[in-house]
């Protein structure tokens, strides 16, 4: 009788020790789960209070090793939340943090093309995001910069035209994405392609020839192709030209094809 009343302490600390054990390692696993700044691959590259410290701007990104890092969160995030999970706190990717104002409402900025090649709404000046205040400035890059065509396409039976335009930096050190549009003769181009508009990554569409007033085929190369697949870049509401996609790595990577309009068929 008495031997089983020394164990039962011994057993019972046992449990309480491995109980310990058990929420410290759910505990470690939790903080690599998630949007949570005490991931051990966690690089932090900004913090900055609100002028009452109430709220932080945060933005981090994950160290992927060899495959580099994955792009960078932008986050506003109550001081008291900080350490949880930072997901429903992540701003969305239109907006790019300037700074707190002084009454504690963040100002961003946001590409207004980039807005328009992924269907967002940049209308407002200001907008509400998890209680902050958000005011935006509008940065629209064909109206700091004049129109440049580099290519004027009519088609076949010369009903429509396809233009490809860029609006350049006034010292050229950036030629900026190229739209393309199309329209029909006499009428205006469009300050924004109609049809396709590229990437900040890359052109994609690096040439083009009309196969009939109502086809085209585009031009890329091996290297450029995978820009056309990205899903914003070709118009939704574009006008009802089909196209097929021509690979020709004898293209420059980098600029419009200005001779298009010659390019060999395939």
């Amino acid at each position: 009788m008495m031997k089983r009343l020394r164990f039962k302490p011994v057993l019972f600390g046992l449990i309480l020790l491995l109980a310990a054990i058990a929420i410290w390692g759910l505990t470690s696993l939790r903080s690599q789960w998630g949007e949570r700044l005490s991931r051990s691959d966690t690089v932090l590259d900004r913090e900055l209070p609100t002028p009452d410290g109430s709220k932080l701007l945060v933005s981090y990104r994950f160290d992927s090793g060899a495959l580099g890092y994955t792009a960078e969160r932008e986050a506003v995030v109550p001081a008291n939340q900080l350490h949880g999970d930072l997901q429903r706190f992540i701003l969305p990717r239109q907006y790019h943090p300037i700074g707190w104002e002084k009454d504690g409402s963040l100002a961003v900025s946001t590409n207004v093309v980039e807005c328009l090649r992924e269907k967002k709404d940049c209308s407002r000046d200001f907008d509400m995001f998890e209680g902050t205040r958000i005011n935006i400035r509008k940065v629209d890059e064909t109206q700091e910069n004049e129109r440049e065509v580099e290519a004027d396409l009519p088609s076949p039976e010369h009903n429509l035209r396809l233009v490809a335009y860029r609006y350049p930096s006034e010292d050229r050190s950036n030629l900026g994405r190229v739209h393309i549009s199309i329209v029909r003769i006499g009428e205006a181009i469009p300050r924004y392609g109609n049809y396709y508009i590229a990437s900040l990554e890359g052109d994609g569409v690096l040439g083009a020839r009309w196969d009939s007033d109502s086809s085209l085929v585009l031009f890329t190369s091996s290297s450029q192709k995978y820009l056309m697949q990205y899903p914003d870049s070709f118009i939704v509401n574009r006008p009802a030209i089909s196209y097929k996609v021509a690979i020709d790595d004898g293209l420059p990577g980098y600029l419009w094809v200005k001779e298009s309009a010659s390019i060999r068929k395939h």
